[in-house]
């Protein structure tokens, strides 16, 4: 089977810090798991990225950072399984030039093919009253030690965190040779 996923990472909105930019990348293997073999293999395209820094802008009382980034990416795939989602890292830079982690999320990937307007909800560890106070002063909210096990982990529930926005991606999901895998999509 072939996926071709072409779209972009629209904007972020409600995020309420300066000078955005995003970390994204395509998770399609469970990389804590032992494998015989690859199910996904990337053919053609970038399948991990970052985006410009983007001031917020206010626009109908919300604040905004748009991106645009372009998404275009090419995969063969032997099974359905473990079925790729999008993991995002929003970033925020200060007047100094320091990086701080905005937000987290992950978004999984439909797989009906079509147009998919998507929003993918970013949110952060909430903190200790210490933790959230250092912060509000100086910058450095906590951080997952490792992000991308734990935004997919079902363990991941008991972790306190607070919604800080959404990030809008607009992409587009094409499929061929599934009959290959005897799979009906859509």
């Amino acid at each position: 089977m072939e996926v071709h996923l072409v779209g972009e990472l629209t904007k972020a909105v409600d995020i309420d810090l300066p000078n955005l930019h995003c970390h994204w990348k395509m998770l399609t293997e469970d990389k804590t798991e032992k494998h015989d073999a690859q199910h996904w293999v990337l053919i053609s395209g970038a399948d991990e990225g970052f985006t410009q820094i983007s001031a917020a802008s206010a626009s109908h009382n919300q604040a905004s950072a748009v991106w645009n980034h372009p998404l275009d990416m090419y995969y063969a795939s032997s099974s359905v399984k473990k079925w790729p989602h999008l993991y995002i890292e929003i970033w925020s830079q200060d007047n100094f030039g320091r990086n701080d982690i905005a937000g987290y999320g992950v978004v999984l990937i439909p797989a009906v093919p079509g147009t998919h307007e998507l929003e993918c909800v970013i949110w952060r560890p909430y903190g200790t009253f210490m933790e959230r106070l250092s912060a509000s002063f100086l910058g450095g909210w906590p951080q997952l030690t490792n992000p991308e096990k734990t935004v997919l982990d079902e363990s991941r529930y008991p972790l306190k965190t607070e919604t800080v926005g959404v990030v809008h991606i607009t992409l587009s999901v094409i499929t061929s040779r599934t009959d290959d895998l005897g799979v009906t999509l859509g």
